[in-house]
């Protein structure tokens, strides 16, 4: 195992290399034919495992969205056998990487409700919180399944072990969820509240609010009612029309977002040293 590791650090560092003298960062996410790499040590690896980074993900993304319209639909079904029914239309969107194509194993669930009505929040909210049940049972930890005591902190059993598939949380920097965190905004909205969203994060006069705007612009559905798609259309629709005409006009705007995105590269320490200039 430590023989393999070695072997893993070295082709790592052969790509950072590779990236850094080309200026192609794309060859930094791609991988070597595996076969070939670990051929002196004799350790056989299937050729499945030099497939594109970028293409796991994307399947990755797509059955994390079939895993949660599952889990969506069944607790909507539980809701139904109450005779409790939707009293509106209704999308259900992902966020995120999910909705990027971008999502590995350790990625978190991040999505919102677009509804027809804001009068009828106590449907959703039901709805939301048994997908929080039974989303947060499927990741149930190991470490109290062998009865083996821990601090009790929200955080601990995070930082002991990793967790797959799970909610975005409830932490102050968390929250993306139809119910929001307690803290922040609750993603459970109309058409025209998303919109209402979208803009003003957009217009915020920080860079480093506008996450939540860049979450909605690349939202996914995942799950709707009979007519709910039309909801996600018609969002998906204003803000692309709000762009074209708006966003992409204004100097403020576009300053803004090539600021985020600076803060943005300055969090990846690992890579090589590079420059990224302001235009």
């Amino acid at each position: 195992m430590e023989e393999y590791i070695a072997e893993l650090e070295l082709l790592l560092i052969k790509h950072l290399e590779e990236a850094e003298t080309t200026g192609n960062w794309v060859d930094y996410v791609k991988l070597l034919d595996i076969n070939n790499v670990f051929s002196d040590a004799n350790i056989e690896i299937s050729s499945q495992l030099s497939i594109d980074v970028f293409v796991n993900s994307d399947k990755c993304s797509k059955e994390f969205a079939e895993l949660s319209c599952s889990i969506i639909r069944s607790s909507r079904e539980l809701l139904r056998g109450c005779q409790v029914e939707p009293p509106c239309n209704f999308a259900v969107v992902a966020l995120g990487s999910v909705a990027r194509g971008e999502a590995t194993p350790y990625s978190d669930l991040e999505y919102g409700f677009l509804i027809e009505n804001e009068n009828e929040k106590d449907y959703f909210t039901q709805l939301a919180v048994d997908t929080y049940f039974r989303i947060t049972n499927l990741n149930e930890s190991p470490l109290k399944t062998f009865n083996i005591k821990v601090e009790n902190s929200p955080d601990c059993l995070s930082e002991i072990c990793s967790v797959g598939y799970r909610i975005d949380g409830l932490t102050p920097n968390a929250g993306n969820i139809p119910t929001g965190n307690g803290l922040g905004r609750a993603l459970t909205f109309t058409v025209e509240q998303a919109v209402k969203l979208y803009k003003e994060e957009v217009m915020s006069p920080s860079e480093e609010l506008a996450s939540l705007s860049d979450l909605l612009f690349t939202s996914q559905l995942i799950y709707c009612s009979d007519d709910g798609a039309q909801l996600h259309d018609r969002f998906m629709k204003e803000i692309v029309t709000y762009e074209k005409v708006t966003a992409q006009n204004d100097s403020e705007i576009k300053q803004k977002r090539l600021k985020r995105l600076s803060l943005d590269l300055k969090k990846y320490d690992f890579l090589p040293e590079f420059k990224f200039k302001l235009l």
